[in-house]
C-alpha cells in the first residue's frame, strides 16, 4: 500500500467511546503532521476501522493492512488506540521518551505500507507505573508521563490522594488531591486504570487527631504508645478506619482500585496480637468487605510488604481483595498468585526498572531484568505488574527499560541483540546503530556486573556479611575487569561517524556517554561498604558530573540534590545512627 500526502484518511470507528475517540484524534493530528505538504489532488481514500474483537484477551489488539484498508481491532477501547500508535510506529514514529520534544515524527510525501497481520496479545492484563514526584510543581511533566504511558501500551496508575515524604524537594511526593483533576481526564481518554493508593494512611486515619483521643489505637512499642501505625488489632481503630475508606469511596468514583496500605517504613505494633503476622490482613479483609458492600465494583489492595503484612494466609481472601507483592523471596511470591488468582488477583511491585531510590540514585539499563520479570510473573499467574517509576523528572534510563519492558509483555521470549539494535537504530540512526547496538549490549551484559559490589540495592540481607568479610583482592579484580570493558566500549563509540548523525541522535549519544560516565563514577566513588577508605567526601566526583550534567542538559539524569540525600542522608551506612540496625 502506496500512502502518500495527497491520502486522505476515513476512520470509522465502531466505538464511539472516549478512549476510541481520542485513537481517531490522535491518528489525525500526527497524520497531518507527517504528511504535512499535502497536495490539493485528492487520491484514493485509505479506510481505517475501529473494530471489536473479542477473541482477543484483554486490551490486546491487531492490524489488518491491506491494499486500501487497514483494520485496528481489540476488546477494549485503550487496545484501538495502542493499534494507532503501531501503526504511526510502523510508518516511522518514536514514543520512547516521555517528552514531546523527544519524540520523532517524520516528515513524509510518500510512505509503503506492506500488507500484513499484526498481531499483540498481551501476557499480563494489567502493565502499570507508579509515579512518584507528582504535584502542582511536576504538572506538565506529569501529563508527560500519562500521554507516554498510552503510547507505549501502559494502562495502569498506581497513585495517592496524599503523600508526603521526608526526601529533600518534592521528589518523593504525590498529590492527587492537588493534580487529579488535571490528569484524571488525560487518564480517561487513553483507558488508563487508576489505583487510588501508596501510603495515604494519614489521610483516612489523620494521626494529629486520633492519637490526641485514642492513644490506644497506635502502635505500642516498648510498652508505650506511639502516634505510627494503626494497631491492627484493636477493633475500634479499625471500624474508624472502615468508616474513613466508605465513607471516601461513596463520593469518589473515578478509581477502580483502591490501596488500604500502612504508612511507610517501620513502627508497627508489637502488642500481643500484632504479633500475629497475619493481623493487618486480617484487618484488611474486614474493609475489604465494608467497601464491597458500597462499592461491588471496587477492587481493595492489600500491601504485601513487610513481615508485618507478608504472609499469605491458608484461609480464603475476599473475592475484590487483590495483593501488592513486593517480594520474591522463597515462593511467597508465587503462594500469593495462586491464593489471589480468582479474587481480585495479585500485581507485583517492581523497584528494579525506574527507582532511582532503589539503586541509591544509578538506575541500570536492564532489559535482562524487564524479560525475567514478565516471565516469572506470567507463570505465577498475577494479574500485572506496577513499576515504581521515582523522580519522573529523571528519564532517560528509566524510559529505556520501560522501552524493554514494553517489549516483554507483549514477547516475553524478545531476543535481546534483536531489539537493542532495533533500540539503537531510532536513537542513534541506522547508519550507527550496529556499532553501538554493541556498545549498549556490552554495557548491559558485562559491564554491569551483577556480581560488583556497588550493583546491589542499600539493605539486601546478605549486605551484611559483604560489609564485614570484604575482600580487596577480589575488588581490585573487578575493577580492573570493569576497566576494560569500559575502555571497550569507549572504542566502539569513538569509531562512530558523527557527520553521519542528526542534531537527536548526536544528542543521544551524548546521553549514552554521561550515563557510561555516571556509572563508571558510582562504581568508583560510591562504595560505601569499605569503612577503611569511604567517606562523604568519596562521593563528590559523582556529585560533581551530576551539577554538570544537569546544567547542560536539564532534567535527564538524577538531580545532584536528590542524590546528596539519598546517598549521604537517609540511610547512609556511614553514619553510625544507621548501621546499628545491620549488626
Amino acid at each position: 500500500m502506496l500512502i502518500s500526502n495527497e491520502t486522505p484518511l476515513i476512520v470509522h470507528d465502531f466505538f464511539n467511546e472516549p478512549t476510541t475517540q481520542f485513537a481517531h484524534q490522535e491518528l489525525t493530528s500526527y497524520w497531518s503532521k507527517i504528511f504535512a505538504n499535502a497536495s490539493s489532488n485528492v487520491s484514493s481514500p485509505l479506510s481505517i476501522n475501529f473494530s471489536r474483537n473479542e477473541h482477543l484477551p484483554f486490551d490486546s489488539y491487531s492490524l489488518h493492512i491491506l491494499e486500501d484498508s487497514i483494520t485496528i481491532s481489540s476488546p477494549l477501547g485503550r487496545g484501538i488506540l495502542y493499534g494507532v500508535y503501531e501503526l504511526l510506529k510502523l510508518i516511522g514514529c518514536t514514543f520512547i521518551f516521555p517528552s514531546p520534544v523527544h519524540q520523532y515524527i517524520p516528515t513524509l510525501t510518500t510512505f509503503e505500507l506492506t500488507p500484513q497481520t499484526i498481531t499483540k496479545i498481551s501476557s499480563l492484563e494489567f502493565r502499570g507505573l507508579c509515579l512518584y514526584q507528582v504535584s502542582t510543581h511536576t504538572l506538565t511533566e506529569s501529563i508527560n508521563m500519562i500521554d507516554y504511558m498510552g503510547k507505549n501500551n501502559y494502562n495502569f496508575l498506581l497513585t495517592s490522594i496524599n503523600k508526603d515524604d521526608e526526601a529533600v524537594g518534592d521528589f518523593q511526593d504525590i498529590h492527587w488531591q492537588d493534580v487529579g483533576e488535571m490528569l484524571y481526564p488525560e487518564l480517561i481518554k487513553r483507558g488508563i486504570v487508576i489505583d487510588m493508593s501508596e501510603h495515604s494512611t494519614d489521610y483516612f486515619f489523620p494521626r494529629e487527631k486520633w492519637f490526641l483521643e485514642h492513644p490506644e489505637w497506635f502502635a505500642l512499642i516498648n510498652g508505650s504508645r506511639h502516634p505510627l501505625q494503626i494497631c491492627y488489632s484493636n477493633a475500634d481503630a479499625v471500624n474508624e478506619y472502615i468508616k474513613s475508606y466508605c465513607n471516601f469511596v461513596k463520593t469518589h468514583h473515578d478509581f477502580k482500585f483502591i490501596g488500604i496500605w500502612p504508612l511507610d517504613g517501620g513502627g508497627y505494633c508489637e502488642c500481643e496480637q500484632c504479633k500475629d503476622p497475619l493481623t493487618i490482613l486480617k484487618a484488611n479483609k474486614k474493609i475489604a468487605h465494608a467497601i464491597g458492600k458500597v462499592r461491588p465494583d471496587l477492587t481493595v489492595e492489600h500491601l504485601a510488604y513487610t513481615p508485618q503484612s507478608l504472609s499469605c494466609p491458608n484461609d480464603d481472601i475476599p473475592d475484590n481483595l487483590s495483593v501488592l507483592v513486593c517480594s520474591i523471596q522463597d515462593t511467597l511470591a508465587y503462594k500469593w498468585g495462586l491464593k489471589a488468582k480468582n479474587k481480585g488477583g495479585a500485581f507485583y511491585f517492581d523497584y528494579d526498572t525506574g527507582d532511582h531510590y532503589r539503586y541509591r540514585t544509578h538506575v541500570w539499563l536492564n532489559p535482562i531484568a524487564c524479560k525475567d520479570m514478565v516471565n516469572t510473573f506470567m507463570h505465577y499467574h498475577y494479574r500485572g505488574i506496577i513499576s515504581l517509576y521515582l523522580p519522573i523528572t529523571s528519564w532517560w534510563q528509566s524510559s529505556l527499560n520501560y522501552y524493554y519492558l514494553s517489549i516483554a509483555y507483549y514477547n516475553p521470549c524478545f531476543d535481546l541483540k534483536t531489539e537493542t539494535l532495533k533500540l539503537s537504530n531510532m536513537l542513534f540512526g541506522i547508519l550507527n546503530g550496529t556499532i553501538l547496538a554493541e556498545a549498549l549490549l556490552t554495557t548491559i551484559t558485562k559491564l554491569q556486573d551483577k556480581i560488583l559490589w556497588s550493583r546491589f540495592p542499600h539493605k539486601f540481607s546478605h549486605q551484611p556479611e559483604h560489609i564485614c568479610h570484604r575482600h580487596i583482592s577480589c575488588d581490585a579484580l573487578h575493577l580492573e575487569s570493569y576497566k576494560q570493558t569500559y575502555a571497550h566500549i569507549q572504542q566502539l563509540i569513538k569509531s562512530v561517524n558523527l557527520d553521519l548523525m542528526t542534531d537527536a541522535q548526536r544528542y543521544q549519544l551524548e546521553l549514552f556517554k554521561s550515563y557510561l560516565e555516571l556509572q563508571k563514577l558510582f562504581f568508583e566513588c560510591i562504595d560505601q561498604f569499605n569503612f577503611d577508605t569511604d567517606s562523604p567526601d568519596k562521593v563528590t566526583p559523582y556529585f560533581e558530573m551530576l551539577e554538570k550534567l544537569q546544567n547542560k542538559y536539564g532534567k535527564v539524569f538524577i538531580s545532584p540534590e536528590y542524590a546528596k540525600w539519598r546517598i549521604i542522608g537517609r540511610d547512609n551506612i556511614l553514619d553510625p545512627k544507621n548501621t546499628d540496625t545491620l549488626f
